[in-house]
């Protein structure tokens, strides 16, 4: 028989390279990463147009409250490699520019806004509320004004759904603040805004390239484990041997997928309803564009736009994130549904380059979590497992993928998907 793989994992961004090199750490290097992409990295991909770095995921920058996770990145490309910057993020609102998070910075407003602002925030914050959907949270958590003037326009432009249809599962990306914190930041005029409120108060960023750097400093020691231009057509469970033959080429005894299960043929399995459950796993497909505007003078790092007649939600300062990227470099994201019915065209005209990610977020609607766990239930009986933002289809960050891979490795009979939940 072929080669038998201990692991094949389909998949070389950041979850797939973190599953195979926390493998070799352990001493294992019998394993397989298919990638069907000619080059690596997923969402993380760097691109240098015209001196700018242009990361084609988004605004990549690094963060984590994983103390584990950090130091492992640390141990693969240096700490002092990395530029560490405290995080300063603008939000337009009402014609002011509010730095993030809002709730913390009511009192950069005008002084009669800053009074409906936190009469709205106090008025929403005295409920006593079980929220039932993402919408109901904005509106009874943050009061009418934010919600009216920020988090339902600029949810609606992200998304491109019926926010009601979002569950509150990923409100970990949320400031946690409280009433007391929020009148400390009107009387000081200071933010307090730390690591206790929210893990990216500050980030690192490489110093030399783009974020790929640090994908490809875990790459290189795995990288004749990766076959580029592989994608797995097929995955065959062999109920006879409990092999599984991948293209019916490659056989290995388990499994671990980083790519959007949607996007696997399984064969071979018990009788499972797999269609029933990924017409569930709905995603968001977005477009970054890459622009070339005079040099800025204002240190931002990026800016959300609620307003609906600016087409994109957000956009990123490069220069001021990657300091050694040309001048006046800045990435645009829109929703790709927004982006197509605005014919791809674009009123600041046409952008020195564009991404278009089809895979870029899992929708967390409140319907896809009883899905996701059937999936993730039924297949790791089979030896065939779920790892990261695709895998586990959860709003995970760089740091939450590697945090999951290093996880499972540690306890993989007891790995536990659902904790995040």
């Amino acid at each position: 028989m072929k080669n038998i793989y201990d692991y094949i994992i389909l998949g070389s961004g950041v979850t797939g390279i973190a599953c195979g090199r926390v493998l070799q750490q352990k001493n294992n290097n019998n394993f397989l990463i298919l990638e069907a992409e000619p080059d690596i990295g997923g969402l993380c991909r760097t691109r240098e147009i015209d001196g700018h770095y242009f990361d084609i995921g988004g605004g990549h920058v690094l963060h984590s409250k994983y103390d584990d996770v950090l130091e492992w990145i640390f141990n693969h490309i240096p700490e002092e490699k990395f530029y560490k910057m405290d995080t300063k993020v603008v939000i337009q609102l009402e014609g002011n520019e509010v730095n993030f998070p809002i709730e913390l910075n009511l009192w950069q407003l005008p002084k009669q806004l800053q009074v409906e602002y936190l009469h709205s925030y106090i008025t929403a914050a005295s409920q006593d509320i079980e929220y039932k959907n993402y919408e109901d949270w904005v509106k009874n958590y943050l009061g009418d004004k934010i919600a009216d003037n920020y988090m339902i326009p600029y949810n609606k432009k992200l998304w491109c759904i019926d926010i009601s249809k979002l569950n509150t599962a990923w409100l970990s990306k949320i400031p946690e603040t409280d009433l007391k914190l929020i009148l400390k930041t009107i009387v000081e005029k200071k933010a307090n805004f730390d690591e206790s409120v929210v893990s990216h108060s500050s980030f690192y960023y490489p110093k030399e390239g783009g974020f790929q750097t640090i994908i490809d400093s875990i790459a290189k020691h795995v990288k004749d484990k990766i076959l580029l231009n592989t994608r797995a057509d097929t995955i065959r469970y062999d109920s006879d041997s409990g092999l599984w033959f991948v293209n019916e080429e490659f056989v290995a005894k388990k499994i671990i997928t980083t790519i959007p299960w949607p996007l696997l043929d399984i064969q071979g399995l018990p009788e499972f309803d797999f269609k029933s459950e990924m017409d569930n796993l709905e995603v968001l497909s977005n477009v970054i564009s890459l622009w070339e505007r005079d040099p800025y003078t204002h240190d931002n790092h990026w800016m959300y736009i609620p307003d609906p007649e600016v087409e994109q939600h957000r956009e990123f300062y490069i220069k001021n994130i990657a300091p050694h990227s040309k001048e006046g470099g800045v990435m645009t994201d829109i929703n790709y549904k927004r982006w197509l019915e605005n014919g791809k065209k674009w009123k600041a005209g046409t952008p020195l380059a564009e991404h278009v990610n089809v895979w870029s977020y899992p929708l967390p609607t409140t319907i896809y979590k009883e899905s996701i766990r059937k999936i993730l239930d039924f297949t790791k009986d089979y030896n065939l497992y779920g790892l990261g933002r695709w895998g586990q289809w959860q709003y995970f960050n760089t740091d939450q993928c590697i945090k999951q891979a290093i996880d499972f490795f540690e306890n993989e009979k007891d790995f536990d998907y659902f904790k995040i939940f």
